[in-house]
């Protein structure tokens, strides 16, 4: 695979100097001015057999990626950019980027410019972690950055708001997002089309909504115990009412050294009639 030969010198140098979450390598401290948010590698193997004609089919998604930040003045600007490199199967490997200047006038206020997520975007994973490569298809559905303006504004430890104006698809949207603490609903218009989204995350469940005139999507991880997770991912064509996605599933997590986590999953897509199985890696 091409994209192998970036594996070894992100993974010696996350090892090296990196302070390990949950999820990846995390704050990587290159000099004073600089800082690697993020860095991530990820593998993820599936297995499925077709429950009517028992027909077999196999997928491997690569993904690896880093967020990067340089503070321009302290307190008050910094730039920040990630790049992701994905590769699924034999297609050619598909790259996401972004670049923004943040700039923090008060403590309150967050004023951003260049491509980077919306604030609706921001709804779903970042590319840069390894919930992205996993994502649900009720993610899939909230449209990815775009460049434009958003300004974000923190009225309490509960409460925010952000409003942006984005070029997407060859129209401006006006997005809105607001959050309290663990519930963040997001939308916006774009040649009188509306979409919205709504995310809730807490310890034991993550759940994700999104509703356009077309369709409705909906996706559901319960976290039942600490090594075990339940998921439902399911969509709707509103005009038929016919399901596009009906899938669900079960993760066994796992935990080991070198800073190596994933699962192993099971799934049955109802749509497709589909049982899926198999591994997910990252660092």
């Amino acid at each position: 695979m091409r994209t192998n030969k970036i594996w070894i010198p992100i993974l010696v140098m996350g090892l090296m100097r990196a302070t390990l979450g949950w999820s990846q390598i995390e704050d990587i401290a290159v000099s004073e001015e600089v800082t690697i948010d993020r860095l991530y590698i990820g593998f993820l193997a599936e297995s499925r057999i077709h429950t009517k004609s028992l027909n077999q089919s196999r997928n491997l998604t690569f993904q690896s990626g880093a967020r990067i930040s340089l503070t321009v003045i302290p307190g008050v600007m910094k730039v920040r950019s990630f790049g992701v490199l994905r590769e699924i199967g034999d297609d050619d490997p598909k790259p996401f980027t972004n670049f923004e200047s943040i700039i923090t006038p008060g403590k309150r206020w967050a004023i951003h410019l260049g491509l980077m997520a919306t604030p609706t975007t921001e709804l779903r994973p970042n590319p840069s972690t390894w919930q992205s490569q996993v994502e649900t298809n009720a993610e899939r559905t909230i449209p990815g950055g775009r460049p434009g303006v958003k300004v974000n504004y923190q009225f309490s430890k509960e409460w925010k708001i952000g409003m942006g104006l984005h070029q997407q698809d060859g129209a401006p949207a006006y997005h809105l997002k607001l959050g309290y603490n663990m519930l963040s609903v997001s939308g916006f218009i774009r040649n009188n089309e509306l979409f919205v989204a709504a995310r809730r995350v807490d310890e034991k469940t993550e759940f994700v909504a999104s509703f356009d005139e077309n369709h409705m999507a909906f996706s559901a991880i319960v976290h039942a115990f600490e090594d075990l997770s339940f998921y439902a991912d399911l969509e709707v064509d509103t005009g038929s009412i016919d399901r596009v996605v009906s899938k669900l599933g079960i993760r066994r997590y796992y935990q080991g050294q070198h800073a190596l986590r994933g699962f192993f999953s099971l799934s049955y897509d109802r749509v497709l009639h589909r049982v899926e199985g198999g591994f997910f890696i990252h660092i």
